[in-house]
């Protein structure tokens, strides 16, 4: 036996066994590692990181298909000066109208049949600059990888125009053939919108969504088939992604909240056409119990929605108050069986003295603007025969619908609590703090826990419930959708009750916890980013869930703390001034992007400013070696020389091919 044999642990030789099945000799092993090698010298890949969509589909689609104006910079960047003349763009405006064909190359290119546009000149012009934009956005790939992101196929024909040399003239007329074939065989729209595609893939190689999907906005269910479809994401869970888990895991409060704000937005499609979720009890429950008067009716009609749905205003209104009812009984039952959440100051329902119509709160007593509880009169903080069947049928809706559970899987899969991602944290809301900017414990379980271990504890638990029988313990779900302690509420209260049934605006208020209070200190960016093993220097806490009001401020803490949540969701537009923020890290930086609305006959269309975080420039560029994917690589080339070594010194037999 080999003294190379000796020296290997018994499990160091048990995964090389393993590992020798996917390499099966030295030659095999070898060109992995030298592919692997040159893999590290690559440019670090581009991640698009967005956050708070709430639905908003039709922003989303345009920033993704656009790469938030990205694309259109890269298109001016290949075809530029030393382009030849007759494949440059004459304006500007001519830019912009290809790069129209870039991100909808289907809608474009019967719009030019339409218009008699797409003629022999057109398709050769256009594939020409099609590939000059590839070609940009190639160089951070190896070949392989680019091969990967073609339609099989399309293969043959893309690889060999991408890849041809320009030196090799004997080939030109084989060149010349491919691209007379595209044409005259009738197959050039399906080689452009193939190579769009293409360029959209090889554009970014990752996308975080930095939490909440869901809420307000009414087509949140065609943001996540579309993120299911995408090459690469990651999702840091927002509080609305967790409640509709919740929901999806079949907690009755969670279920009730979730169907509560569809009904405050008018979003009636998610249920019924996204979800397929029955809510027709509830319509019925509602019009039979509740009369609302003018002033109440004002209070529950739907806001901020441009759905037109088939059911009456008034109707809606009536079945909004009928659920808030359902879920303020469903949030006393659930606080009472969970004493450690310390949440007994919003069981405000539970208060109401019906001689002198008012509740309490925080050991004040106000006046109610509504003396219509009608079930709360006759069953107190039970609920009725009527509500327990209405919520049940709401359940058994929302736990088998095939669809949402479809979804939730795919959050449970790709999502989390927070990443920690090339030198950066991504997280959606923050990190409990006290007053001393020191890191803050929280209860789980039992345990008192704080910083890193305490988020570690929560997305465990997330995962673990979900599938629990015990709706009790899911009742997690709930109390990080809304409690203090959340680690991804982050204020002091949800004021829903308040905001119904107080006139009271003071009650209203919903009061930032201390890590948002403390956002523009260092020192606080600086903790953090420690608890989480980076370094201040390098590093960055990119967040949302708190709106900013100007696209300066979402700049925090020297540059540290990025707070990417510039209003996607129209109800914040108003106050934020944006159409929602993003973020573009390359391997020469870290951009900043802002978005604008802007509505030509309907159709959306968005511009955007930048200012950049971080510019490395060309000289101090990062590689893959300096990221998450090369640590990983470097893993596998140490593993793959033991790999070598073994086959080289006979302490394993190598096969053949």
């Amino acid at each position: 036996m080999s003294s190379f044999y000796e020296g290997f642990e018994d499990r160091k030789l048990e995964f090389l066994a393993l590992l020798s099945e996917n390499y099966k000799n030295s030659i095999e092993c070898s060109s992995e590692l030298v592919r692997l090698r040159a893999l590290l010298k690559l440019p670090k890949g581009t991640e698009h990181f967005l956050s708070d969509l709430h639905g908003e589909y039709d922003a989303f689609e345009k920033v993704i298909r656009t790469c938030s104006g990205n694309i259109f910079r890269r298109t001016v960047e290949a075809i530029g000066p030393d382009t030849r003349a007759e494949f440059r763009f004459d304006t500007i405006a001519e830019a912009e109208e290809f790069c129209e064909m870039v991100y909808y190359p289907e809608e474009t290119l019967a719009s030019y049949h339409r218009k008699g546009i797409a003629c022999p000149a057109f398709y050769r012009l256009a594939i020409f600059r099609l590939l000059k934009i590839f070609e940009v956005f190639a160089r951070k790939y190896a070949q392989s990888a680019i091969i990967e992101k073609i339609t099989p196929q399309f293969s043959f024909i893309i690889r060999e125009l991408v890849f041809k040399n320009p030196n090799q003239s004997d080939r030109e007329t084989f060149y010349a053939e491919i691209l007379d074939g595209i044409i005259e065989t009738g197959f050039a729209d399906s080689v452009i919108a193939e190579l769009c595609a293409a360029i959209k893939k090889l554009c970014v190689e990752r996308l975080h969504i930095v939490g909440d999907i869901f809420d307000r906005g009414r087509e949140p269910h065609y943001i996540i088939d579309s993120l299911i479809a995408y090459h690469a994401v990651d999702i840091q869970w927002g509080n609305h992604d967790i409640l509709w888990l919740g929901a999806a895991a079949g907690n009755l409060a969670c279920i009730a909240n979730a169907v509560r704000i569809c009904l405050r937005y008018a979003n009636t499609s998610i249920l019924e056409t996204g979800y397929g979720i029955n809510f027709y009890p509830l319509l019925q429950f509602a019009e039979e119990r509740y009369e609302l008067s003018v002033e109440e009716l004002q209070r529950f009609m739907p806001i901020t929605s441009d759905e037109v749905s088939d059911i009456k205003s008034t109707t809606l209104a009536k079945m909004h108050k009928a659920i808030s009812i359902i879920q303020f009984k469903l949030e006393s039952q659930l606080i009472k069986r969970n004493p450690g959440y310390n949440m007994e100051n919003r069981m405000i329902l539970d208060t109401i003295d019906t001689n002198s119509w008012t509740a309490q709160l925080g050991g004040k007593e106000y006046k109610l603007n509504s003396r219509d509880f009608p079930t709360v009169l006759e069953a107190g903080m039970q609920l009725t025969s009527e509500e327990a069947s209405v919520i049940e049928s709401l359940r058994l809706s929302f736990t088998l619908s095939e669809k949402l559970q479809r979804h939730a899987q795919f959050l449970l899969s790709h999502g989390s609590i927070y990443l920690v991602y090339n030198k950066n944290l991504l997280i959606h809301a923050g990190v409990p703090v006290n007053r001393e900017m020191g890191l803050s414990e929280v209860a789980i379980e039992g345990q008192m826990l704080k910083g890193k271990e305490l988020l570690d504890a929560v997305d465990q638990l997330v995962r673990k419930v979900y599938s629990d029988e015990s709706d009790e313990n899911k009742d997690f779900y709930w109390y990080l959708w809304c409690s203090p302690e959340s680690p991804l509420f982050g204020k002091d209260k949800m004021a829903t009750f308040e905001r119904y049934f107080f006139d009271d605006t003071a009650t209203h208020a919903e009061s930032t916890q201390l890590f948002y209070e403390f956002i523009d200190e260092e020192e606080l960016a600086d903790r953090v980013l420690r608890e989480f093993g980076l370094e201040p220097g390098r590093s960055h806490i990119i967040c949302g869930h708190v709106p900013v009001k100007a696209f300066e401020s979402a700049i925090k803490a020297n540059r540290k703390i990025l707070c990417i949540d510039l209003g996607y969701a129209k109800a914040y537009q108003k106050e934020t001034g944006g159409a929602g923020c993003s973020l573009i890290y390359n391997s020469i930086g870290l951009t900043l992007m802002k978005l604008e609305p802007k509505y030509t006959n309907g159709l959306l269309s968005l511009s955007s400013t930048y200012e950049n975080i971080e510019d490395l420039g060309i000289e101090n560029r990062l590689y893959v070696a300096d990221t998450e994917q090369g640590k990983q690589i470097k893993r596998d080339i140490e593993n793959l020389e033991l790999l070598l070594q073994a086959y080289r010194t006979g302490s394993l037999p190598e096969r053949e091919h």
